[in-house]
């Protein structure tokens, strides 16, 4: 049968899934960083998470910032990142104004939002946030409504004797109403004993124009893209970064 829980509340397994991509997820917004940032050390991380990518760039002599409106996510967070600055807020909310040179927003959290009104107000504090020559760097999945189909993914992790398998299944969104519901069944495995998660939610979705005009309403400009070929019918991976229009 399995257990209904939200995956962000067991964030020990959470971040046992993800840990193995941090190192190059991490150093791709680095060279982004350096290739087209203002030489700054304030790094911020909307919807931070467990915080591994932050200790990544606090490792590295950045100053790290993070909000995430999970209370265990943080609390995980904060054990693991004792110098790091670990708030409490959500995305349309947190705003500190001209405090970083870099933000990021990794894996398709930017797709949380689930209105243009909510990633526009997102979109709009984060820019107030950054310092002049700041950069905000946003990956997530490009759909292509015509193309895309029902998809489903598996990966596993291990560390010691804790171990996790994961599939994933994600249901192609219309393009009408851009939601793109997302399924885990997590089993997990620990001291001789194993159980099953189950998470769902929805994301919303983009194609490129869709992101396009979206930032164009913003106060950012694209500055940056890199666009990787499919990674399953009709879906692209996107990262892109973003300067704001001052």
């Amino acid at each position: 049968m399995g257990i209904e829980t939200a995956l962000y509340d067991e964030p020990a397994w959470y971040d046992l899934l993800h840990e193995s991509g941090t190192k190059e997820e991490a150093s791709l917004v680095l060279d982004l960083f350096r290739l087209h940032g203002n030489g700054g050390k304030e790094v911020l991380e909307p919807a931070c998470g467990t915080g591994r990518l932050l200790k990544f760039f606090q490792a590295r002599g950045f100053r790290v910032t993070g909000y995430d409106i999970n209370e265990r996510a943080l609390a995980f967070a904060r054990k693991r990142n004792r110098h790091a600055r670990l708030i409490k807020s959500g995305m349309t909310r947190f705003c500190e104004p001209e405090s970083f040179d870099l933000a990021f927003n990794l894996i398709g959290t930017f797709r949380h939002l689930m209105s243009d009104a909510d990633a526009l107000r997102h979109l709009a504090l984060t820019a107030r946030s950054l310092r002049p020559g700041g950069i905000y760097i946003v990956q997530f999945d490009l759909s292509d409504y015509d193309g895309q189909q029902d998809d489903e993914e598996t990966w596993d992790a291990r560390e010691g004797k804790r171990a996790i398998d994961h599939v994933m299944i994600s249901i192609a969104p219309e393009r009408k109403k851009r939601l793109e519901k997302i399924l885990h069944f997590l089993t997990l495995k620990e001291a001789g004993k194993s159980k099953v998660l189950k998470s769902a939610y929805d994301l919303r979705s983009y194609d490129l124009p869709q992101w396009e005009a979206l930032v164009a309403r913003s106060p950012f400009k694209i500055i940056d893209a890199m666009i990787h070929p499919e990674l399953g019918p009709g879906v692209r991976d996107g990262v892109f970064v973003l300067r704001a229009k001052r």
